[in-house]
């Protein structure tokens, strides 16, 4: 088991690296972020160049990258541009808002989908199963935007029951977290939906059925924990997914988390606070990842012995 978490933890450390290379280097060809705070008709070219120095841009990409890379492992990665403040302090300040609303999102998808999902394959082709299947593709289609704005209107503007924006309110995490959590709860039903009904059609379960067991035992000891593989997978992708894409919702809601500050360092041109967010992002997705792999080895020994 040790062995096997060794060679994960080895491997993220390797896939966050190589995403660190690509963000910098795709910052790098965006453009220059001196021409942006200098202009080049209120800055002489002495200035620029001496701001250029001071940000360390003079230097070739391998250099600037090696900076960044030692100053990451030690916590510093570097000055905010439009804050003038140092880019882990500001990250640091929005990690809590996208992690409450990512894991809000992803603890209502689980509730509402591993029951849909598992009624949906107990009863397949019934007003029940339907009733999951039209959940899920409504879930799956409707883009994520136009719910958040549809929901703002129905319940901020007209019944007044929750809060359009901010984080000012207790109750100001329902709309953006049921607009995040759609989608996932909706993937998360359909996987289960459809590994249940595999199961349920092997060997063992039939043999179950045969012995005279009750509908809820053969789920619950034999159907149901041999289904969770593709569903952890899922899981753990999708909560992966929410932290970093999280963007759209939080910019409706004006939510201070992770992917309102990435707008606001985009629009901007602020390139340390973007690096720094897309590197603590992708930092978050890869620790999810190791999570889902290691629950893999509990779930199934025979991963963990291969």
């Amino acid at each position: 088991m040790l062995a096997y978490i060794s060679r994960r933890l080895l491997l993220s450390i390797v896939v966050l690296g190589g995403v660190t290379v690509i963000v910098s280097g795709a910052l790098l060809l965006s453009g220059d972020p001196v021409a942006l705070i200098l202009s080049e008709g209120l800055a002489t070219r002495e200035q620029r160049e001496e701001l250029r120095r001071e940000l360390g841009l003079d230097k070739p990409f391998v250099y600037q990258y090696l900076d960044f890379a030692r100053g990451a492992v030690q916590g510093d990665m570097g000055r905010s541009l439009r804050y003038n403040r140092s880019v882990s302090a500001i990250v640091g300040e929005r990690v809590e808002p996208t992690l409450q609303l990512s894991g809000t999102a992803m603890l209502l998808a689980i509730v509402v989908a591993v029951p849909v999902g598992i009624l949906s394959a107990a009863r397949p082709n019934t007003w029940m199963d339907c009733a999951g299947r039209a959940l899920a593709f409504f879930g799956q289609s409707v883009p994520l935007f136009w719910l958040g704005i549809m929901l703002v209107l129905v319940f901020s503007v007209e019944l007044r029951w929750f809060p359009s924006a901010g984080r000012l309110q207790a109750n100001s995490l329902v709309l953006p977290a049921v607009t995040l959590g759609l989608l996932p709860m909706a993937r998360i039903a359909r996987v289960l939906r459809a590994s249940l009904l595999e199961v349920l059609g092997a060997d063992y379960c039939r043999t179950a059925w045969s012995k005279g067991l009750s509908e809820r035992r053969v789920l619950v000891q034999h159907a149901v924990r041999n289904a969770l593989l593709p569903v952890v997978t899922i899981m753990g992708l999708q909560f992966g997914a929410l932290l970093g894409g999280a963007v759209v919702t939080e910019t409706i809601f004006a939510w201070p988390g992770l992917g309102f500050l990435s707008v606001q360092a985009i629009g901007a041109r602020d390139v340390p606070l973007l690096r720094g967010v897309v590197t603590l992002v992708a930092f978050l997705s890869v620790l999810t990842n190791l999570a889902v792999d290691v629950l893999y080895a509990v779930l199934d020994p025979r991963i963990r012995y291969a």
